[in-house]
């Protein structure tokens, strides 16, 4: 009787034809790995921008609310003090119970939120109103990073009237 050995294990051509087949499916996505480095740094970076700016959306809104009565107190005691502010290190909106300190988050070494404000035509908002009449107010903010401006929130608020 014969016997023939059993041989086990990949033949030479058989482990370069993989190789060649894997390097090609690894090659590519290992080239896309450093974009997706770049592009999480970004989207970090425009996240905070937005929060960032949104908390300064959000103060607005307190100041507007505390502003209609006449107790408002404070160094921000309407919307309009925060009119040319340059916030650096950056700010966080404050609670309701005290609307006029907001909390300084000095963490964020770098960044920087710059507030303006203008009245606007009420009929066509895209218009400024140059003769100060009207009740409603564009509210911009803008939010830099190490002198570069990552975003600019922009919103309208009409005024309210005070409340004794």
């Amino acid at each position: 009787m014969k016997h023939t050995k059993q041989k086990s294990g990949f033949t030479l051509v058989e482990v370069m034809v993989a190789t060649v087949l894997l390097a090609t499916v690894l090659l590519p996505l290992l080239q896309i790995y450093p974009n997706m480095l770049v592009m999480i740094e970004k989207n970090r970076t425009m996240t905070k921008a937005t929060y960032l700016a949104n908390e300064i959306k959000e103060w607005s809104g307190y100041l507007k609310a505390r502003q209609r009565h006449l107790y408002a107190s404070g160094a921000y005691k309407s919307i309009w003090d925060l009119h040319g502010e340059v916030f650096s290190p950056p700010v966080s909106a404050p609670d309701m119970s005290n609307p006029t300190s907001p909390t300084v988050l000095s963490d964020h070494t770098g960044w920087s939120q710059t507030v303006t404000l203008s009245r606007r035509t009420e009929g066509n908002p895209a218009v400024v109103d140059s003769l100060g009449t009207s009740k409603l107010v564009e509210l911009k903010c803008v939010v830099k990073y190490e002198g570069q401006t990552i975003h600019e929130l922009v919103w309208l608020e009409k005024e309210e009237a005070i409340i004794p």
